[in-house]
């Protein structure tokens, strides 16, 4: 049990303290989200109008995307 749970720390360490760090200023995260962000929100709303969802579920689809990208 003690190896097991040591094994899958381990997998932690190597999978996600890399993702941890800093690889890209700010500046250029801003950049990226000013360039992209408006482009992926227009293709939504493309797929929403097409697929015909309800209010209440647009704004969850609107809310969840943009949290994912914040």
């Amino acid at each position: 049990m003690r190896k097991r749970i040591l094994i899958i720390a381990g997998y932690f360490v190597v999978i996600f303290l890399p993702a941890c760090q800093q690889q890209t200023s700010p500046e250029a995260l801003n950049k990226f989200y000013e360039n992209k962000l408006p482009e992926w929100n227009g293709k939504l709303t493309q797929v929403i109008i097409q697929d015909i969802f309800s209010p209440a579920v647009c704004s969850r689809i609107y809310a969840y995307t943009n949290i994912a990208a914040y």
